[in-house]
């Protein structure tokens, strides 16, 4: 399977597992609402070096309860970062998410059916010379299906997830550079002719996506608890082209599912929801290992601590997010 290699680095990237910080339990009837503010690692290839970029905003969630077998939920995401480069380059990066999914719950199983829309957005102007600068806007959608399977023995918790993810994304290029170059260090002229590049590139992608969590949840007095787990998840990419550049970066948040693993119906589910803490690979075949450890206050409040690892990609790229939920 070929992979599209660009000068300029992008984010969009091969489209992803389905993650967060929630496990099966002992199910719940209720509706639930998210906040969370995370950071992820992305790294950005120069011409001459890697820069590091660690974009931070907040995630929201929401969790509907149609009846106690169907459950309906939306999520949002913004995240942003700037840093100079030797004093040479300005790069900004600002990343969005939004989407919604449709859950169907029968005993010990579930079905989920999402759909997402992303938009990344990459600038890069010189610092040397005037009106010189790259500007590359990414776009995705997903549609994304899962079957899952989740039960507990006494405390602990586990959860098996299979699904599917097709995305459709594009990348609009715009190059902008003086026609005459000034010499080094120096600006053209005010009104000097600047020469623009656009391009286009677009394709779309299938991936199969797998994951297996495990957690044990600690009961303590007047409805306060402790849970605290694992998930470990794969994807890989059957047909299609993958996204990348020179550096196969991960952490975008493209096509996600807003970080929640659709079987999360349960206390562990309050946790984590609005993070969307997945990374996703430049790579074809790649995984992620999420931990996460959640405290309820009490029965409607909950907070909680995610963080993530890319495993088998180039740089092994992390995430955070820390959450606030409650459910009502």
């Amino acid at each position: 399977m070929k992979k599209i290699e660009k000068n300029s680095p992008n984010l969009l990237l091969p489209l992803t597992l389905l993650l967060g910080s929630s496990l099966v339990s002992v199910n719940s009837f209720a509706d639930s609402l998210d906040l969370a503010y995370g950071e992820l690692e992305q790294h950005v290839e120069l011409q001459n070096q890697t820069l590091l970029l660690k974009p931070s905003g907040l995630s929201l969630y929401f969790s509907h309860d149609l009846n106690p077998d169907w459950n309906i939920s939306v999520f949002y995401q913004s995240m942003s970062d700037d840093k100079n480069a030797d004093n040479q380059l300005d790069v900004e990066l600002d990343l969005n998410t939004y989407g919604g999914n449709v859950n169907y719950y029968r005993d010990k199983w579930y079905f989920s059916a999402g759909l997402s829309v992303a938009d990344d957005e990459q600038n890069i102007r010189s610092g040397t010379i005037r009106s010189a600068g790259s500007d590359e806007d990414t776009s995705a959608v997903s549609v994304s299906t899962s079957l899952g399977y989740g039960d507990s023995q006494g405390n602990w918790l586990y959860d098996l997830s299979l699904g599917l993810q097709y995305s459709d994304w594009e990348i609009d290029t715009r190059n902008t550079l003086p026609a005459n170059n000034p010499p080094p260090g120096e600006n053209p002229p005010p009104g000097g002719n600047v020469q623009v590049m656009e391009s286009t590139t677009s394709d779309n992608s299938l991936s199969v996506n797998t994951s297996v969590s495990l957690g044990h949840y600690w009961s303590l007095a007047d409805n306060r608890g402790v849970l605290a787990g694992a998930m470990l998840s794969w994807s890989y990419i059957v047909s299609g082209d993958a996204v990348s550049d020179s550096q196969a970066s991960g952490g975008s948040r493209l096509g996600g599912e807003g970080g929640r693993n659709p079987g999360g119906r349960s206390r562990g589910s309050r946790t984590g929801g609005a993070t969307s803490l997945f990374a996703t690979s430049g790579d074809d075949n790649y995984g992620q290992l999420l931990m996460y450890v959640s405290y309820d206050i009490n029965s409607s409040w909950s907070l909680s601590l995610d963080t993530a690892r890319e495993i088998a990609s180039d740089y092994s790229e992390q995430s955070w997010s820390l959450n606030l939920g409650y459910v009502f």
